[in-house]
């Protein structure tokens, strides 16, 4: 599964454009999210998703800053 589609699925979200509108998660979605083995996705996956999620241009050196921005991002909409 990709990582966008398992975000997709953790949060319950229809589709995986959902990801990129404000939408509430739970403690639980968050937490599931958070434990994401950065190993289980190539860098360029991550920084994929953490551009798709954020809408903005970013770029990470490695894949545990992607996934930090990625939680940040998440956990800030409402």
């Amino acid at each position: 599964m990709e990582l966008l589609e398992r975000i997709r699925f953790i949060t319950n979200s229809e589709y995986i454009s959902d990801l990129a509108c404000n939408r509430y998660l739970t403690f639980y979605q968050f937490h599931e999210i958070e434990e994401i083995n950065i190993d289980d996705y190539s860098l360029k996956e991550w920084n994929d998703a953490a551009k798709y999620v954020s809408n903005q241009n970013k770029e990470f050196n490695n894949s545990l800053d992607a996934k930090k921005y990625i939680c940040s991002i998440l956990m800030h909409k409402e």
